[in-house]
């Protein structure tokens, strides 16, 4: 090999190693690379919330040198992603209004640059709907709203005193809620200092919202109703010969009280406690829903793990379903006729949460360590509930999809679904 061929093939190594190396060592500085691990660490908190009339998106502003604006993107129910709106730099939010209740979207936020766009690295779904549900987390004295679908958390207020008891008027923006440390109940309007309507009023063991006329009953294990008539603010006693254990007020503003081993049935209208029916060998009546019809009352025996039925037609008791243990809750879903129970099971793994569809009773959810309250939105028919040590909220559906939001700010103690517009 001459001396020329030499130097020629010696100047290629060296330009071959400077544009490895310098390959290998350049400093990425450009936002848009992928392999920028400060792009990649730099992420832009992209939110979404929604109302019956449009969804909001909002996000951090990208502190890219190249930023030229955004892309925002979106799909429905599980399509593939569309350009929705390209957006200047200036702009951190965006309002879409062209939704559909109860219609699933996935929303997703790129950022363009001079040359360049991001990949879809940010993703965020939400379902707009008429309803809204409320949490009280009474170790927090806190009171959250979170979305129709119940995996966004809105807004968190803060309570007085030792909230245990909330209940939601249906098309009202406002709320109940009952300081059992204090006898205390208020009314609150979110976003307004609450408003205390009845003091000294204690050993309540629930709360229940009657809508014609509107009237709230609280329900005391001294063995009486207290009732109070919220256009006078007047207070009326009724009293049931036993301690109440649990209690329920149907669509007709009918009431059906457990108190000890005994049903009774009142008229919201008309309070007066009448005995409908004992129970078996006196045994405790643990949790008691209704119809909407009030044509049936369901009744939860812990001691007997069973839950019955009490026909007001035809007057009788029968088995409904066997092996629920201890059932500590029952809520009917007016929409699906469905029954959905939470149970206690055993002290390793407390609690248990199950679903009969008129047919079959299914073991939705296992495990949890401490839950006080479910909830069924009549419109998806869904249910959300709270594991109190975790803090954790859980929604779980029909087909027994669940979903968890983990960074709830306290422990719920209390659940309801509040509609705030028809379908």
């Amino acid at each position: 090999m001459n001396r020329s061929h030499i130097f020629w093939w010696s100047v290629i190594g060296i330009l071959c190693s400077m544009v490895l190396f310098g390959c290998n060592e350049r400093e990425r500085t450009n936002p848009f690379d992928p392999h920028n691990d400060a792009a990649v660490s730099n992420p832009l908190n992209l939110h979404v919330r929604s109302d019956t009339q449009a969804v909001y998106l909002d996000w951090d502003a990208s502190d890219s040198p190249d930023l030229t604006g955004y892309n925002i993107y979106r799909t429905i129910q599980g399509d593939s992603l569309q350009l929705l709106q390209e957006l200047p730099d200036s702009v951190t939010s965006y309002i879409d209004e062209n939704i559909q209740l109860d219609t699933t979207y996935v929303y997703s936020l790129t950022v363009r640059g001079d040359v360049d766009e991001t990949s879809f690295t940010m993703f965020d779904t939400i379902t707009p709907g008429p309803t809204r549900w409320w949490i009280l987390a009474s170790n927090y004295n806190s009171l959250s709203q979170f979305s129709h679908d119940g995996m966004h958390l809105y807004t968190s207020y803060n309570v007085y005193g030792a909230p245990e008891y909330l209940v939601a008027p249906a098309f009202r923006n406002l709320l109940y809620t009952y300081d059992r440390y204090n006898g205390t109940l208020f009314r609150h309007i979110p976003g307004e200092s609450p408003a205390v309507l009845q003091t000294g009023i204690y050993n309540v063991v629930d709360m229940l919202y009657g809508a014609a006329p509107e009237t709230l009953f609280l329900l005391r294990n001294t063995g009486d109703v207290e009732i109070l008539k919220l256009q006078t603010n007047s207070l009326q006693t009724v009293e049931v010969p036993k301690s109440i254990t649990a209690g329920t007020i149907n669509q007709t503003g009918h009431l059906w009280i457990g108190a000890g081993g005994t049903l009774y049935s009142m008229d919201g209208s008309n309070p007066i406690a009448q005995k409908a029916k004992e129970m078996p060998g006196g045994q405790q009546i643990t949790a008691v829903a209704a119809n909407e019809f009030n044509t049936v009352a369901y009744l939860g025996m812990g001691s007997e793990n069973m839950i019955y039925t009490w026909s007001s037609g035809t007057l009788t008791l029968d088995t409904l379903i066997t092996d629920i243990p201890y059932p500590r809750k029952i809520e009917y879903n007016s929409h699906d006729h469905s029954l959905w129970i939470l149970s206690y099971t055993d002290s390793k793994n407390p609690y248990s949460i199950y679903r009969y569809d008129g047919n079959v009773t299914q073991l939705m959810y296992s495990g949890g360590k401490e839950m006080y309250d479910i909830a069924v939105n009549p419109v998806t028919d869904v249910c959300l509930t709270a594991d109190y040590d975790s803090g954790t909220i859980i929604r779980i559906s029909p087909d027994g999809v669940k979903r968890y939001y983990h960074e709830f700010p306290g422990k719920g103690y209390q659940i309801v679904v509040q509609q705030i517009e028809s379908m």
